[in-house]
């Protein structure tokens, strides 16, 4: 029967239309049968899943068939948006914080500035206003340092200063003591001094070397004084140097590097078979008191009786270094001198065991100044050293000194106070002995010195 409906469709296809594609389990197990030679089972069930599917048709509550989920190109993209949402959000909130946290700051100091200091505030934000709306290119750093030069100079304080460029590194090298060469002192192009522990002194030049050639450039009386620039031109590279000795060409290799200046010089003086110790101290640098002291050291090695301290032109510098040397003579717990700021006042005192016992003169002129006055009444009152030459310059203001890039600001801090309580500011110290150099035939007649060692070789 089921042969025949699917045989006859023409005639079947009015009364039935679906009946064209109901075919019987024997007539598909046929077909397969004929095309594979093996007959197959499973198709015998279809009829029982086509039944059981129609039943579950009319159900009134069919069960929900759930197909596999499916990966949905829609769905990346979005969780690639969120990603990219996340770390913008991210990103957005860290910018924000820094531009916050700066914003802050900023108010913060401001807020902090005009606390403490409504000028100070003026002056910022003139500064500011300047730099934002002036119609031309401005020099920020120029504009800096004539405000900072114009803040000392009204200070209407000689001592209050401030120094860049080139002025500024010199006066830091004078303070620290310290040069960049090779450690030689020559008089046009001829060595007349070569420094202890320096680059020359190693290298084996000697006074009395006449330098004819740095490093390829020949030497003569137009540009002698080029032979220091022409050895920093080096660098850190060694230098040729080639001087005349005994009428010979000698070849020296030196490098440049930082020098000690020699601040003190010493000798040992017999008058009357009495030995009398000279050491001469041009400055107080950091390097001064042990300068000093391996000076002080010579002398006593031939027995000297006393001593002469020449501070003569000595204009002054550390006064740490006067304490320090004033300590090497003065007894345990002797005030040396007072130091009195705005609001403090400070006893600085002998923290030493030993102290030298000689009989003392100190050489003095116009130009003995500062810590070199320091010095000088500190040995006077507690040591009754005689003072000799002229009256000194009288300063006893103490400055601070802070360095930057390229500049230097120095400003009075504070006065310091002798033993006695002496204030020598503007006045000076005045001589126990006036005495004045004197010329005779147009020669220098070195009078002081001569008083002194007249002095202390009739009271030995």
């Amino acid at each position: 029967m089921a042969t025949k409906k699917t045989s006859d469709t023409k005639k079947t296809t009015t009364k039935k239309k679906t009946t064209s594609k109901e075919v019987s389990t024997k007539e598909v197990k046929t077909r397969v049968k004929k095309t594979t030679g093996v007959e197959d089972k499973t198709i015998a069930i279809t009829p029982l899943i086509k039944e059981e599917v129609k039943k579950e048709a009319i159900e009134p509550n069919p069960p929900v068939i759930e197909e596999p989920e499916k990966e949905s190109f829609l769905r990346m993209d979005v969780l690639d948006l969120v990603i990219v949402i996340l770390v913008t959000t991210i990103f957005a909130s860290v910018v924000t914080g820094v531009v916050l946290n700066y914003e802050f700051k900023k108010e913060h100091i401001i807020y902090e500035i005009d606390n403490k200091d409504e000028n100070l505030s003026k002056l910022i934000s003139i500064y500011d206003d300047i730099v934002d709306n002036y119609y031309d290119e401005i020099d920020e750093e120029g504009m800096v340092n004539s405000a900072i030069e114009g803040m000392l100079g009204f200070l209407e304080d000689k001592y209050s200063i401030y120094l860049s460029g080139r002025d500024s590194e010199l006066y830091g090298d004078s303070l620290e003591g310290t040069y960049s060469g090779i450690g030689i002192l020559a008089n046009y192009n001829v060595i007349e001094y070569v420094y202890d522990d320096t680059p020359a002194m190693k290298a084996g030049l000697k006074p009395g070397d006449e330098i004819i050639k740095v490093n390829g450039t020949e030497i003569n009386k137009d540009n002698y004084a080029d032979i220091s620039n022409l050895l920093k031109a080096n660098g850190e590279k060694e230098n040729e140097i080639i001087v005349k000795r005994n009428n010979e060409e000698v070849t020296f290799k030196v490098k440049v590097d930082s020098v000690n200046v020699p601040v003190t010089a010493e000798d040992v003086i017999t008058k009357d078979g009495h030995k009398i110790g000279y050491i001469r101290l041009s400055s107080f640098t950091k390097s001064s008191y042990k300068q000093f002291k391996k000076s002080l050291d010579n002398v006593k090695k031939e027995d000297i009786e006393s001593l002469i301290i020449d501070l003569r032109g000595n204009s002054g510098g550390y006064v740490e270094s006067a304490y320090d040397i004033a300590q090497l003579f003065i007894k345990k717990d002797s005030l040396v001198y007072t130091e009195v700021k705005k609001d403090s006042k400070k006893e600085f005192k002998d923290e030493t065991a030993s102290s030298e016992d000689f009989k003392i003169v100190i050489l003095v002129n116009n130009n003995t100044a500062s810590a070199a006055e320091l010095l000088t009444i500190a040995l006077k009152d507690n040591n009754g050293a005689l003072v000799i030459g002229n009256k000194t310059f009288g300063k006893s203001k103490i400055q601070v000194v802070k360095e930057s890039t390229g500049t230097l600001i120095k400003y009075t801090t504070a006065e310091w106070f002798g033993p006695k309580d002496e204030s020598i500011d503007g006045v000076g110290i005045t001589p126990d002995m006036e005495v004045n150099i004197e010329i005779k035939d147009k020669v220098i007649m070195d009078t002081q010195l001569d008083k002194a060692i007249e002095e202390l070789s009739r009271n030995a």
